[in-house]
């Protein structure tokens, strides 16, 4: 057809001499405890600080001590000691789920069934040890 622009041929076959270009120094496939990605790569993905333990941990370890502590009178009397098992046994599964298995979260159970041990707060002293004890690794 008379007129019309030929189109352009295709391009060549690259270059197998010619590398492509540079794969990027931290990959987001990276595996291990942290994604380095810049300035803060001793910042995990998932909002934890530099020791291991999520902030999460130690929110949920906190809000359960606070909540122990405030409700105290409540829980002393009897009456709301199943809904404090009940708490106890859930932070326990969400701190688990959070941090792993460790064995100090067993103890802290087991200590939270006991009379008066929820004026003593046992969740974030185990999210504490936990912390102290990844801080070597």
């Amino acid at each position: 057809m008379r007129g019309m622009p030929t189109p352009d041929p295709p391009p060549a076959p690259s270059d197998p001499a010619t590398p492509g270009p540079a794969p990027a120094p931290y990959p987001s496939t990276q595996t291990g405890p942290y994604v380095a990605s810049g300035p803060a790569r001793d910042v995990p993905p998932h909002g934890g600080t530099r020791r291991g333990v999520p902030r999460a941990a130690w929110i949920v370890a906190l809000a359960a001590d606070g909540v122990q502590m405030a409700l105290m009178p409540f829980f002393a009397a009897g009456w709301l000691s199943p809904a404090n098992d009940v708490l106890d046994v859930a932070v326990s599964i969400a701190l688990v789920r959070l941090l792993g298995w460790h064995p100090a979260l067993l103890p802290t159970l087991v200590a939270e069934t006991l009379p008066g041990v929820d004026l003593v707060p046992t969740w974030t002293a185990a999210v504490g040890l936990i912390a102290w004890m990844r801080r070597g690794r």
